[in-house]
């Protein structure tokens, strides 16, 4: 197995694909603009860069099927290799040979996974799976993330997709919910407790001012607080019910990973 040296991660790259699930789910379901459009796209660049840098890549943003030939040699076989690989991404070393390929196939393709894996298995492709299954680079939270390379090596994954008990860890309609949250977590500090009421109170009464049923970073809840009324007494707050609100998913998370496990068993 080839080893990676050891890559600093920054700031960014800790929280490069929450911003990419929250920029993908605007509030109430509203279509991006054009510009927004724009932004998530460099977004999604700025992961594969990311992803790329550790690993001794380089992201190639506009790929060709040729390009694929050091790994598979025969045009039948990579027309053929198109059907497993879904929203690929590109990844060539510093002689711009090509050095891995991501696939990113959907949850609501589960159904096909192994035969499209099997497929990759046949062209003789080591298959490297984020360690947080569906912290994929496209949509986090609906879609896996594999990485196909002609050797075997130890993959340098972002930091969100090592997080097995992460946000992403588990399919976006099992996410743990905010709302959820709210509803069933409480403290015997007073102070707490009536900040969590005024939270319930927002969902309840106020279309306006409700909470995003998924919450996917600190950022994301900072972001919401400043846009509703939250007196300077609630925001000491702040930072200890996102901490709650942290180890709450990451225990739901848990549970149901095992649950799945044992149903799988």
């Amino acid at each position: 197995m080839i080893k990676q040296e050891r890559y600093p991660f920054n700031e960014l790259q800790g929280e490069i694909l929450r911003s990419i699930s929250r920029t993908n789910n605007p509030p109430g379901g509203r279509l991006l603009s054009a510009s927004g459009l724009r932004g998530l796209e460099a977004q999604k660049t700025t992961a594969a860069q990311l992803l790329a840098a550790p690993n001794g890549w380089q992201y190639q943003l506009h790929p060709r099927w040729d390009h694929l030939e050091p790994l598979v040699p025969c045009p039948y076989a990579r027309e053929h290799l198109r059907y497993a690989l879904s929203q690929s991404l590109f990844f060539v070393d510093m002689n711009d040979r090509i050095a891995a390929v991501a696939t990113q196939p959907h949850r609501l393709e589960d159904s096909l996974l192994e035969q499209r894996l099997n497929l990759l298995r046949s062209h003789r492709l080591f298959l490297n799976a984020a360690p947080s299954t569906y912290a994929s680079i496209d949509d986090p939270g609906n879609r896996r993330f594999i990485i196909c390379t002609p050797k075997k090596i130890e993959v340098r994954w972002l930091p969100e997709q090592n997080e097995i008990d992460g946000p992403f860890a588990v399919p976006s309609n099992e996410m743990p919910s905010f709302h959820d949250f709210i509803d069933q977590f409480n403290l015997s500090n007073a102070e707490f407790a009536a900040a969590m009421e005024v939270l319930r109170s927002y969902r309840d009464r106020s279309r306006r001012w409700a909470p995003p049923e998924h919450i996917v970073s600190q950022r994301h809840f900072e972001a919401y607080l400043y846009n509703v009324p939250w007196s300077e007494a609630r925001h000491g707050l702040s930072a200890a019910i996102w901490a709650a609100f942290t180890a709450w998913s990451r225990e739901q998370v848990t549970q149901i990973l095992t649950f799945d496990r044992e149903l799988g068993s």
